[in-house]
């Protein structure tokens, strides 16, 4: 999970994603990886997202 925060190509993927109007389905952590896009370029502004908080993490594991 870590390394794909600094992979450079995880931006352009989402984006061409986002541009396309394709489902984007992140899995677990993956969600935080819509942050990797530049807030001016990030097409994910404004969508809902599904995700846990930390409590409901820590509780999980």
């Amino acid at each position: 999970m870590i390394d794909l925060k600094y992979d450079k190509n995880i931006p352009i993927l989402l984006k061409y994603f986002a541009k396309g109007n394709k489902p984007t389905g992140l899995i677990c952590h993956a969600p935080s990886l819509i942050l990797t896009i530049p807030k001016e370029e990030n097409l994910y502004i404004g969508f809902k997202v599904n995700s846990v908080s930390p409590f409901e993490e820590f509780v999980i594991e």
